[in-house]
């Protein structure tokens, strides 16, 4: 018990005290991430989630039936602007996971014409750059793969051999990474510092598993009615959650393969034989999804074939869009006919007498025509008159 305790005495006394530079290094840290927590919370906490019933309710009116309309909505008359703002109801995260989005959430969404704007010059090149990568890195990289099958051999030889193989497969590598890196700073400059909460729906919610499971209903006729989508469906959420985990597997392993020395420095050497089969079979499974899945939905479908010019113009037919995220369109609909009853700000009316400048004028009459003509006149300033209050 004595040697216990001795023990532990001499280990207190070996034990190292903070130096003066350490805890200056953990201030400095602390200091850094309190601006940027802060910030973070700001953006997200005031996101209110109202029940999607009642965008539900709007689009079932829209459609001619009335019944399920929100009484708040149907029987109380839209009010002009009131200059006390109501006050605002504590966030609840719960709400946010349900799916649960407010008419105050902003939409980016414009309508021009029959049009609905859908996605901005920023997203679409986004998805320029990352369509022409992972097709090249395709094209590159299942003849590496199968480098015994005929036809892989005539397309290495056709692109200049294997080392000229490899280096278009690396350059459309890092043009991925690059997209990437150019999304993630997309999304967190657009939700914490120009407070756009629209690409926060993308995360999913358990109105995305209700629908999910409510759509393979309506596919084996156990439901009346397919479900109705908001911003995103939970397909569109999925496959673009798949992006990440496929970047993630892929690009991760990817680079270990490019630097095996430099990896092999932190990693066992095990790393790299793992990092071989998990980047193959990943792409090979990312392949199969883009072109049997993705491309099905998004180009092959009756109401779209053959082929969707959405994301490459940036515009959706308003028709379509009504259909196939009618939630969201009965967000937008609502917030215009609201914006409709909100009376403008009017400039203050000069005096009569005076123009906006304080200055008066004079109707002279410089001739009067004949033959029943309009006369000429003619508004000639005089001295500055101040108005009156």
């Amino acid at each position: 018990m004595a040697r216990n305790i001795e023990q532990q005495s001499i280990e207190k006394k070996t034990e190292e005290p903070k130096g003066p530079d350490q805890q200056q290094a953990q201030r400095f840290a602390l200091a850094l991430a309190t601006p940027l927590i802060k910030r973070i919370l700001l953006a997200v906490l005031p996101i209110r989630m109202g029940p999607v019933k009642e965008a539900t309710g709007i689009a079932e009116a829209a459609a001619g039936s009335t019944e399920s309309v929100p009484e708040r909505l149907s029987t109380a008359p839209l009010q002009p602007a009131v200059t006390e703002a109501p006050s605002r109801p504590r966030p609840d995260p719960l709400d946010f996971l349900e799916g649960k989005l407010p008419f105050r959430v902003r939409t980016d969404l414009k309508l021009e014409g029959d049009n609905v704007v859908r996605f901005d010059i920023h997203q679409r090149i986004q998805h320029v750059l990352m369509f022409t990568s992972f097709l090249t890195l395709a094209f590159t990289g299942l003849p590496q793969k199968t480098h015994a099958f005929g036809p892989s051999q005539w397309i290495i030889a056709t692109l200049g051999g294997l080392e000229m193989t490899q280096t278009i497969h690396r350059t459309a590598a890092f043009v991925m990474l690059f997209d990437c890196l150019y999304h993630a700073i997309y999304i967190v400059l657009g939700v914490l510092f120009f407070k756009k909460l629209a690409p926060l729906q993308i995360i999913p919610n358990l109105k995305d598993f209700k629908d999910a499971i409510q759509q393979f209903g309506y596919f084996l006729g156990l439901n009346d009615k397919p479900p109705k989508f908001d911003r995103f469906s939970y397909l569109e959420k999925f496959d673009y959650w798949a992006v990440f985990w496929g970047i993630a597997v892929i690009g991760g392993s990817g680079l270990i393969l490019m630097f095996p020395v430099w990896a092999t420095k932190f990693l066992p050497g095990q790393i790299i034989p793992v990092a071989l089969v998990a980047h193959s079979d990943e792409a090979v499974l990312a392949i199969g999804w883009i072109f049997v899945v993705h491309f099905f939905y998004a180009h092959f479908v009756p109401r779209i074939f053959p082929f969707n010019t959405s994301i490459f113009t940036g515009r959706v037919a308003r028709h379509r869009y009504e259909e196939e995220h009618t939630l969201d369109w009965a967000r937008m609909m609502a917030r215009r006919q609201q914006a409709q009853f909100v009376a403008p700000r009017r400039r203050p009316i000069p005096p009569r007498g005076t123009h906006a400048d304080g200055a008066a004028h004079v109707v002279k009459i410089v001739g009067v025509p004949s033959g029943g003509a309009d006369l000429e006149i003619q508004r000639v300033p005089s001295e500055r008159v101040e108005p009156t209050k």
